[in-house]
């Protein structure tokens, strides 16, 4: 299981109260994908409103070559389908299960009507929508003018929850992962990876990545590319839990 980007965004279980997510669980159903097995389509018909319960999905785009370029990761707790039922517009990426996954998905009018009376459904999605923004649009910009390692340094510490502490902290993820999020070859990602492990900051291992010095990296950052990683803000929550 890959946890880049775990804890960057919020959930709506994370943001409503326990009686209300169990009256949006109870409007839908439960499908189960096995690994790989294509939940959505780009461009395709989206009917409803739909939540990861267990596993993960990775969301990209599939070229006419066959590869895959990977745009997002959703983990479970994270909803798909805002764009479509509220916008109008058609999903962008295809969707694929990662492992054994299982995602509720709930129809357009059910799930409507419930919104249209539980306000505090629109402002928790508004905040989801608000802090994916927030975070792409230091992605984009990093993918302008930052070089590769400083690209990969600053993703990996989206990970991490405490970033004060002093323990090591192992991040599943192949060299590929990063290679597919990242759009670029994974001899790139590999070289980047030997630059920040001769630094000190992390060490390679098979499947996964071990920050060793969690400050070290940080302070490598700022000082050397004037790059402050921006950590969500804990202490705020939104009142309708």
């Amino acid at each position: 299981m890959l946890n880049l980007l775990q804890s960057s965004f919020p959930t709506l279980e994370d943001l409503l109260h326990p009686e209300l997510m169990s009256a949006i669980r109870q409007l839908g159903r439960r499908f189960r994908y096995g690994n790989y097995e294509l939940i959505q389509i780009r461009g395709g018909a989206v009917t409803g409103f739909s939540i990861v319960e267990t596993g993960q999905v990775i969301a990209g785009t599939e070229v006419l070559d066959g590869s895959f370029h990977t745009a997002a990761l959703l983990n479970a707790g994270d909803s798909f389908g805002e764009t479509t039922l509220f916008a109008g517009l058609s999903g962008l990426q295809n969707l694929r299960a990662i492992g054994e996954t299982e995602i509720l998905q709930i129809p357009t009018r059910r799930f409507l009507d419930l919104f249209n009376r539980e306000p505090d459904i629109g402002r928790a999605l508004l905040t989801i929508a608000l802090r994916r923004i927030h975070f792409m649009m230091e992605f984009i910009d990093g993918q302008r003018r930052w070089p590769l390692a400083v690209r990969i340094a600053h993703m990996l510490l989206t990970s991490v929850e405490d970033r004060a502490s002093s323990h090591r902290h192992t991040i599943h993820c192949r060299q590929e992962d990063l290679a597919e999020l990242l759009g670029v070859s994974r001899v790139a990602v590999s070289k980047s990876l030997r630059l920040l492990s001769d630094g000190g900051w992390l060490t390679m291992r098979y499947g996964s990545l071990e920050l060793n010095d969690i400050q070290g990296m940080l302070n490598w950052l700022e000082e050397s590319h004037q790059v402050v990683p921006i950590a969500p803000d804990e202490g705020w929550r939104f009142t309708g839990r």
